[in-house]
């Protein structure tokens, strides 16, 4: 239960890091959350899975696509890119993405 009442707190910051420094691997994305965390008073704590899986969410709620390019993992493997919908087309206003992203059920 505490996982999931967090899970609306974090998932709005993952949108803003994607939004931000997009496309970003999930070893990027992860990275860009502990910078935050490290530096930003009052970011909410979160586990590696689950960034990956408030990632997964925003993926779902369509806020969130895969770039069209490949990235690198910290092996060097190949690995998925994500981009913000807003970074690609613009179409909708950010208080619409920060209420989906808040929305998202927190299941």
């Amino acid at each position: 239960m505490k996982a999931a009442l967090g899970a609306s707190k974090v998932r709005p910051v993952v949108l803003e890091l994607v939004r931000e420094h997009g496309p970003l691997t999930h070893d990027e994305l992860i990275d860009w959350y502990r910078r935050l965390l490290a530096f930003e008073e009052g970011t909410p704590r979160a586990s590696d899975s689950g960034i990956r899986t408030r990632l997964r969410e925003l993926v779902k709620a369509g806020l969130i696509v895969e770039d069209a390019e490949e990235g690198e993992s910290l092996f060097g493997n190949r690995a998925k890119r994500w981009v913000s919908i807003d970074m690609l087309e613009g179409l909708i206003s950010d208080d619409s993405y920060d209420q989906r992203a808040t929305d998202t059920d927190d299941d």
